[in-house]
Protein backbone atom coordinates (compact mmCIF):
# COMPACT_ATOMS: atom_id res chain seq x y z
CA UNK A 1 0.00 0.00 0.00
CA UNK A 2 2.53 2.61 0.96
CA UNK A 3 4.37 1.61 -2.43
CA UNK A 4 1.22 1.94 -4.65
CA UNK A 5 0.71 5.44 -2.60
CA UNK A 6 4.20 6.55 -3.22
CA UNK A 7 3.77 6.10 -7.37
CA UNK A 8 0.37 8.04 -6.95
CA UNK A 9 2.10 10.87 -5.26
CA UNK A 10 5.14 10.85 -7.68
CA UNK A 11 2.62 10.96 -10.62
CA UNK A 12 0.63 13.65 -8.95
CA UNK A 13 3.68 15.71 -8.61
CA UNK A 14 5.37 15.20 -11.89
CA UNK A 15 1.62 16.00 -13.60
CA UNK A 16 0.98 19.46 -11.13
CA UNK A 17 4.72 20.13 -12.55
CA UNK A 18 3.77 19.85 -16.55
CA UNK A 19 1.06 21.84 -16.18
CA UNK A 20 2.04 24.55 -14.15
CA UNK A 21 4.78 25.18 -16.85
CA UNK A 22 2.65 24.98 -19.75
CA UNK A 23 0.25 27.11 -18.09
CA UNK A 24 2.92 29.68 -17.75
CA UNK A 25 4.38 29.55 -21.32
CA UNK A 26 2.06 32.46 -22.54
CA UNK A 27 3.36 34.69 -19.68
CA UNK A 28 6.75 33.80 -20.13
CA UNK A 29 7.36 34.34 -23.67
CA UNK A 30 4.76 38.19 -23.95
CA UNK A 31 6.99 40.59 -24.31
CA UNK A 32 7.95 43.06 -22.11
CA UNK A 33 6.15 46.12 -23.71
CA UNK A 34 3.00 44.22 -24.30
CA UNK A 35 -0.02 43.90 -22.00
CA UNK A 36 -0.83 40.70 -20.96
CA UNK A 37 -5.04 40.65 -20.84
CA UNK A 38 -7.53 38.00 -19.92
CA UNK A 39 -8.28 37.07 -23.46
CA UNK A 40 -4.77 37.41 -24.80
CA UNK A 41 -3.49 34.94 -22.45
CA UNK A 42 -6.54 32.34 -23.84
CA UNK A 43 -5.35 33.24 -27.13
CA UNK A 44 -1.87 31.69 -26.14
CA UNK A 45 -3.54 29.03 -24.03
CA UNK A 46 -4.34 27.30 -26.99
CA UNK A 47 -0.97 25.79 -27.63
CA UNK A 48 -0.12 24.36 -24.32
CA UNK A 49 -3.89 23.09 -24.18
CA UNK A 50 -3.44 21.55 -27.56
CA UNK A 51 -0.26 19.85 -25.90
CA UNK A 52 -2.02 18.48 -22.87
CA UNK A 53 -4.42 17.10 -24.95
CA UNK A 54 -1.84 15.04 -26.98
CA UNK A 55 0.35 14.24 -24.27
CA UNK A 56 -3.20 12.89 -21.96
CA UNK A 57 -4.55 11.33 -24.93
CA UNK A 58 -1.52 9.08 -25.15
CA UNK A 59 -0.95 8.88 -21.52
CA UNK A 60 -4.70 7.12 -21.06
CA UNK A 61 -5.18 5.78 -24.32
CA UNK A 62 -2.39 5.34 -26.87
CA UNK A 63 0.10 4.41 -24.67
CA UNK A 64 -1.44 1.79 -22.19
CA UNK A 65 -4.26 0.31 -24.31
CA UNK A 66 -2.79 0.04 -27.82
CA UNK A 67 0.81 0.64 -27.44
CA UNK A 68 1.36 -1.60 -23.71
CA UNK A 69 -1.82 -4.07 -24.04
CA UNK A 70 -1.88 -4.42 -27.81
CA UNK A 71 1.54 -4.32 -28.56
CA UNK A 72 0.41 -2.39 -32.01
CA UNK A 73 3.70 0.13 -31.99
CA UNK A 74 2.59 0.43 -35.93
CA UNK A 75 -0.92 2.00 -34.55
CA UNK A 76 1.16 3.83 -32.06
CA UNK A 77 4.15 5.94 -34.63
CA UNK A 78 0.89 6.36 -37.47
CA UNK A 79 -1.49 7.96 -35.43
CA UNK A 80 1.16 10.39 -33.45
CA UNK A 81 2.70 11.33 -37.29
CA UNK A 82 -0.91 12.23 -38.79
CA UNK A 83 -2.07 13.77 -35.68
CA UNK A 84 1.13 15.91 -33.97
CA UNK A 85 1.55 17.19 -38.09
CA UNK A 86 -1.89 17.87 -38.28
CA UNK A 87 -1.85 19.52 -35.16
CA UNK A 88 1.54 21.34 -35.63
CA UNK A 89 0.35 22.75 -38.93
CA UNK A 90 -2.98 23.87 -37.33
CA UNK A 91 -1.03 25.68 -34.25
CA UNK A 92 1.18 27.23 -36.76
CA UNK A 93 -1.87 28.96 -38.84
CA UNK A 94 -3.19 29.40 -35.26
CA UNK A 95 -0.14 31.59 -33.47
CA UNK A 96 0.55 33.61 -36.56
CA UNK A 97 -3.03 34.14 -37.48
CA UNK A 98 -3.13 35.87 -33.57
CA UNK A 99 0.53 37.17 -34.18
CA UNK A 100 -1.20 39.23 -36.53
CA UNK A 101 -4.25 40.49 -34.53
CA UNK A 102 -2.00 41.21 -31.56
CA UNK A 103 -0.15 43.54 -34.19
CA UNK A 104 -2.81 45.36 -35.58
CA UNK A 105 -3.77 45.99 -31.85
CA UNK A 106 -1.00 47.38 -30.97
CA UNK A 107 -0.80 49.74 -33.89
CA UNK A 108 -4.03 51.26 -33.10
CA UNK A 109 -3.41 51.87 -29.58
CA UNK A 110 0.47 53.01 -30.92
CA UNK A 111 2.51 50.68 -28.86
CA UNK A 112 4.55 49.80 -32.32
CA UNK A 113 4.07 51.17 -35.84
CA UNK A 114 3.19 50.30 -39.25
CA UNK A 115 5.17 47.63 -41.06
CA UNK A 116 8.00 49.34 -43.42
CA UNK A 117 7.24 48.51 -47.14
CA UNK A 118 10.04 46.44 -47.39
CA UNK A 119 8.91 44.01 -44.28
CA UNK A 120 7.70 40.90 -46.60
CA UNK A 121 7.00 38.94 -43.77
CA UNK A 122 3.63 38.33 -43.88
CA UNK A 123 4.01 36.53 -47.19
CA UNK A 124 6.31 34.68 -45.45
CA UNK A 125 5.41 30.76 -44.44
CA UNK A 126 6.12 30.46 -40.57
CA UNK A 127 8.71 27.53 -40.59
CA UNK A 128 9.95 28.33 -37.52
CA UNK A 129 6.34 27.74 -35.47
CA UNK A 130 5.90 25.02 -37.44
CA UNK A 131 9.35 23.12 -36.06
CA UNK A 132 8.24 24.36 -33.11
CA UNK A 133 5.02 23.37 -32.71
CA UNK A 134 5.85 20.20 -34.19
CA UNK A 135 8.64 19.79 -31.14
CA UNK A 136 6.44 20.49 -28.77
CA UNK A 137 3.84 18.19 -29.37
CA UNK A 138 6.43 15.54 -29.96
CA UNK A 139 7.61 16.31 -26.62
CA UNK A 140 4.23 15.49 -25.64
CA UNK A 141 4.11 12.07 -27.13
CA UNK A 142 7.68 11.04 -25.79
CA UNK A 143 6.98 12.45 -22.43
CA UNK A 144 3.36 10.43 -22.37
CA UNK A 145 5.16 7.21 -23.28
CA UNK A 146 7.94 7.71 -20.99
CA UNK A 147 5.91 8.53 -17.67
CA UNK A 148 3.32 5.93 -18.41
CA UNK A 149 6.04 3.02 -18.78
CA UNK A 150 7.80 4.17 -16.08
CA UNK A 151 4.46 3.47 -13.69
CA UNK A 152 4.22 0.69 -15.18
CA UNK A 153 7.67 -0.11 -14.47
CA UNK A 154 7.41 0.35 -10.82
CA UNK A 155 4.14 -1.28 -10.80
CA UNK A 156 4.90 -4.61 -12.19
CA UNK A 157 8.65 -4.07 -9.73
CA UNK A 158 5.96 -3.98 -6.87
CA UNK A 159 3.92 -6.57 -7.99
CA UNK A 160 7.11 -9.15 -8.81
CA UNK A 161 8.16 -8.40 -4.72
CA UNK A 162 4.74 -9.08 -4.38
CA UNK A 163 4.71 -12.13 -5.84
CA UNK A 164 7.89 -12.95 -4.68
CA UNK A 165 7.38 -12.92 -0.55
CA UNK A 166 4.05 -14.65 -1.55
CA UNK A 167 5.75 -17.32 -3.21
CA UNK A 168 8.71 -17.22 -0.10
CA UNK A 169 6.02 -17.25 2.76
CA UNK A 170 3.79 -20.26 0.84
CA UNK A 171 7.28 -22.25 0.69
CA UNK A 172 8.07 -21.90 4.03
CA UNK A 173 4.51 -22.64 5.10
CA UNK A 174 5.03 -25.85 3.31
CA UNK A 175 8.49 -27.17 4.42
CA UNK A 176 6.84 -26.32 8.37
CA UNK A 177 3.99 -28.48 7.42
CA UNK A 178 6.29 -31.25 5.82
CA UNK A 179 8.47 -31.01 9.47
CA UNK A 180 5.38 -31.48 11.82
CA UNK A 181 4.59 -34.70 10.86
CA UNK A 182 7.86 -35.69 10.11
CA UNK A 183 8.66 -35.26 13.61
CA UNK A 184 5.57 -36.42 15.20
CA UNK A 185 6.58 -39.48 13.14
CA UNK A 186 9.75 -39.78 14.78
CA UNK A 187 8.67 -39.39 18.28
CA UNK A 188 5.49 -41.91 18.24
CA UNK A 189 7.99 -44.52 17.15
CA UNK A 190 9.62 -43.44 19.92
CA UNK A 191 6.70 -44.24 22.42
CA UNK A 192 5.56 -47.21 20.58
CA UNK A 193 9.15 -48.75 21.11
CA UNK A 194 8.85 -48.18 24.88
CA UNK A 195 5.51 -49.39 25.29
CA UNK A 196 6.96 -53.05 24.46
CA UNK A 197 9.23 -53.11 27.40
CA UNK A 198 8.76 -50.04 29.86
CA UNK A 199 4.90 -48.94 30.47
CA UNK A 200 5.99 -46.27 33.16
CA UNK A 201 8.34 -44.65 30.49
CA UNK A 202 5.83 -44.91 27.81
CA UNK A 203 3.84 -42.47 30.33
CA UNK A 204 6.12 -39.99 30.93
CA UNK A 205 7.33 -40.01 27.02
CA UNK A 206 3.48 -39.13 26.76
CA UNK A 207 3.56 -36.03 29.28
CA UNK A 208 6.49 -34.95 27.32
CA UNK A 209 5.43 -34.99 23.98
CA UNK A 210 1.51 -33.04 24.90
CA UNK A 211 3.94 -30.25 25.87
CA UNK A 212 5.78 -30.58 22.75
CA UNK A 213 2.62 -30.70 20.39
CA UNK A 214 1.19 -27.58 22.64
CA UNK A 215 4.25 -25.66 21.17
CA UNK A 216 3.89 -27.20 17.57
CA UNK A 217 0.23 -26.53 17.73
CA UNK A 218 -0.83 -23.44 18.96
CA UNK A 219 2.15 -21.66 20.32
CA UNK A 220 4.63 -21.86 17.13
CA UNK A 221 4.01 -19.38 14.12
CA UNK A 222 7.03 -18.65 11.38
CA UNK A 223 8.73 -17.10 13.87
CA UNK A 224 8.57 -18.16 18.30
CA UNK A 225 10.32 -16.79 21.38
CA UNK A 226 13.83 -18.19 21.72
CA UNK A 227 13.21 -19.58 25.29
CA UNK A 228 10.34 -21.43 24.08
CA UNK A 229 11.57 -23.09 21.12
CA UNK A 230 14.86 -23.95 23.98
CA UNK A 231 11.77 -25.46 26.10
CA UNK A 232 10.52 -27.00 23.40
CA UNK A 233 13.88 -28.87 22.28
CA UNK A 234 14.33 -29.72 26.50
CA UNK A 235 11.08 -31.73 26.60
CA UNK A 236 12.27 -33.40 23.11
CA UNK A 237 15.91 -34.58 24.99
CA UNK A 238 13.72 -35.87 27.98
CA UNK A 239 11.73 -37.88 26.22
CA UNK A 240 14.22 -39.30 24.12
CA UNK A 241 16.78 -39.71 26.66
CA UNK A 242 14.13 -41.98 28.32
CA UNK A 243 14.55 -44.46 25.86
CA UNK A 244 18.04 -44.20 25.14
CA UNK A 245 20.41 -46.93 26.38
CA UNK A 246 22.51 -46.51 29.71
CA UNK A 247 25.69 -46.27 27.77
CA UNK A 248 24.90 -42.92 26.41
CA UNK A 249 25.63 -39.86 27.75
CA UNK A 250 23.34 -36.79 26.92
CA UNK A 251 24.35 -33.67 27.97
CA UNK A 252 22.47 -30.21 27.37
CA UNK A 253 23.82 -26.79 27.86
CA UNK A 254 21.17 -23.61 27.52
CA UNK A 255 22.41 -19.90 27.77
CA UNK A 256 19.34 -17.98 27.22
CA UNK A 257 19.03 -14.34 28.00
CA UNK A 258 16.37 -13.41 30.58
CA UNK A 259 14.00 -11.91 29.83
CA UNK A 260 14.39 -12.87 26.46
CA UNK A 261 12.73 -11.05 23.67
CA UNK A 262 14.94 -12.78 20.37
CA UNK A 263 12.83 -14.46 18.27
CA UNK A 264 14.10 -17.41 16.37
CA UNK A 265 12.54 -19.43 13.79
CA UNK A 266 9.90 -22.32 14.80
CA UNK A 267 11.52 -25.33 14.84
CA UNK A 268 14.56 -24.73 13.23
CA UNK A 269 17.11 -26.76 15.39
CA UNK A 270 14.91 -30.14 16.32
CA UNK A 271 16.32 -31.70 13.20
CA UNK A 272 19.44 -31.14 13.92
CA UNK A 273 18.59 -32.50 18.01
CA UNK A 274 17.10 -35.54 15.84
CA UNK A 275 19.48 -36.10 13.41
CA UNK A 276 22.26 -36.81 16.63
CA UNK A 277 19.79 -38.88 18.45
CA UNK A 278 19.30 -41.07 15.12
CA UNK A 279 23.17 -41.03 14.13
CA UNK A 280 25.14 -40.84 17.44
CA UNK A 281 24.27 -43.79 19.51
CA UNK A 282 25.63 -47.38 19.36
CA UNK A 283 23.81 -50.30 21.31
CA UNK A 284 26.48 -51.18 23.28
CA UNK A 285 29.84 -48.79 22.83
CA UNK A 286 29.93 -45.70 24.91
CA UNK A 287 28.27 -42.58 23.02
CA UNK A 288 27.77 -39.25 23.83
CA UNK A 289 25.53 -36.50 22.69
CA UNK A 290 25.74 -32.90 23.91
CA UNK A 291 23.90 -30.26 22.63
CA UNK A 292 23.93 -26.66 23.33
CA UNK A 293 22.07 -23.37 22.52
CA UNK A 294 23.86 -19.65 23.54
CA UNK A 295 22.02 -16.54 23.05
CA UNK A 296 22.98 -12.51 23.32
CA UNK A 297 22.20 -9.38 21.85
CA UNK A 298 24.50 -10.01 18.62
CA UNK A 299 23.92 -14.07 17.89
CA UNK A 300 22.50 -17.30 18.39
CA UNK A 301 24.40 -20.61 18.41
CA UNK A 302 23.54 -24.25 18.61
CA UNK A 303 26.52 -26.30 18.65
CA UNK A 304 25.39 -30.19 18.84
CA UNK A 305 28.33 -32.72 18.94
CA UNK A 306 28.00 -36.69 18.82
CA UNK A 307 29.34 -40.01 18.47
CA UNK A 308 28.65 -40.85 14.98
CA UNK A 309 27.41 -44.46 13.92
CA UNK A 310 25.99 -43.28 10.46
CA UNK A 311 23.24 -45.46 9.13
CA UNK A 312 23.79 -47.97 5.82
CA UNK A 313 21.74 -47.19 2.60
CA UNK A 314 18.58 -49.67 3.72
CA UNK A 315 17.67 -47.23 7.15
CA UNK A 316 15.40 -44.95 5.33
CA UNK A 317 14.16 -43.86 8.36
CA UNK A 318 12.91 -40.08 7.88
CA UNK A 319 13.56 -39.83 4.20
CA UNK A 320 16.91 -37.46 5.33
CA UNK A 321 14.71 -34.82 4.80
CA UNK A 322 15.11 -33.29 8.00
CA UNK A 323 18.60 -31.47 7.12
CA UNK A 324 17.44 -30.61 4.16
CA UNK A 325 14.49 -28.47 4.98
CA UNK A 326 16.58 -26.83 7.75
CA UNK A 327 19.21 -25.37 4.69
CA UNK A 328 16.51 -24.27 2.91
CA UNK A 329 14.75 -22.41 5.73
CA UNK A 330 17.63 -20.81 6.32
CA UNK A 331 18.12 -19.59 3.15
CA UNK A 332 14.70 -18.07 3.32
CA UNK A 333 14.41 -16.59 6.55
CA UNK A 334 18.28 -15.80 7.43
CA UNK A 335 20.03 -15.10 4.10
CA UNK A 336 23.16 -14.10 4.38
CA UNK A 337 22.93 -14.25 8.03
CA UNK A 338 23.71 -17.67 8.71
CA UNK A 339 26.86 -19.99 9.46
CA UNK A 340 26.84 -23.55 8.98
CA UNK A 341 29.50 -25.78 9.40
CA UNK A 342 28.93 -29.64 10.19
CA UNK A 343 30.17 -32.71 9.25
CA UNK A 344 32.48 -35.62 11.35
CA UNK A 345 35.40 -35.92 11.79
CA UNK A 346 38.98 -36.53 10.16
CA UNK A 347 38.67 -40.05 11.71
CA UNK A 348 35.43 -40.36 11.49
CA UNK A 349 34.15 -41.17 14.79
CA UNK A 350 32.29 -37.95 15.87
CA UNK A 351 30.08 -35.72 14.30
CA UNK A 352 29.60 -31.94 14.69
CA UNK A 353 26.92 -29.59 14.18
CA UNK A 354 27.63 -25.75 14.89
CA UNK A 355 25.07 -23.24 13.68
CA UNK A 356 25.71 -19.50 13.92
CA UNK A 357 22.54 -16.99 13.27
CA UNK A 358 23.84 -13.58 13.28
CA UNK A 359 21.91 -9.99 13.63
CA UNK A 360 19.63 -11.55 16.42
CA UNK A 361 18.46 -7.64 17.27
CA UNK A 362 16.80 -8.02 13.49
CA UNK A 363 14.66 -10.67 14.99
CA UNK A 364 13.07 -9.08 18.16
CA UNK A 365 10.19 -8.08 19.07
Amino acid sequence: MDKKKGILEYSFWIHLVIIGALFLMPIMFTAPDEPITFTTYLHRSVVPLTVLAVFYLNFYWVVPIRLMKRHDRQFFWIFNVVLVTFLALGLTYWTDHMHRVHEQERIAQGIIHEHRPHDNSSTKFPFFVLFRCFYNLSVAVALAAALRMSNRWMELEKESKEAEVALREAELTNLRSQINPHFLLNTLNNIYALTAFDQAKAQQAVMHLSKMLRHVLYDADQLVNLRDEVDFLHNYIDLMKIRVPGNVEVLEHFDIPSPCTTQIASMIFISLVENAFKHGISPTAPSFIHVSVVADEHQIVCEISNTYYPKTSKDQSGHGIGLQQVTRRLDLLYPDLYTWERGPSADGKYYQSKLIIHDTKLHHH
